[in-house]
């Protein structure tokens, strides 16, 4: 879950993945790619509260990479999978 103030720049991450990221529109692409893995978490819910806080609710897909990065180093050959994985090769 993420959340910002009503005008904090979650608004264009908040409509990306609404237009973007979508159940039915990663399946087809990963379909049309040939792809068995897509690193991009599925959209679940997204809206406002008390019109001060907007919020954006995802799969998590594991541990965040920031998190490991502040505790661990990462070997060449683990960087190299992360990278390949986020560019989709």
């Amino acid at each position: 879950m993420k959340l910002d103030n009503i005008n904090g720049p979650l608004f264009v991450e908040v409509n990306f993945v609404l237009r973007a990221c979508q159940k039915t529109q990663i399946s087809a692409f990963m379909e049309s790619k040939k792809l068995s893995f897509l690193g991009v978490p599925r959209f679940i819910a997204s809206g406002t509260h008390n019109s001060s806080y907007r919020f954006l609710i995802m799969e998590r897909l594991g541990e965040e990479l920031q998190k490991v990065l502040e505790t661990r180093h990462l070997s060449i050959s683990t960087t190299c999978r992360i990278a390949c994985r986020i560019i989709g090769k």
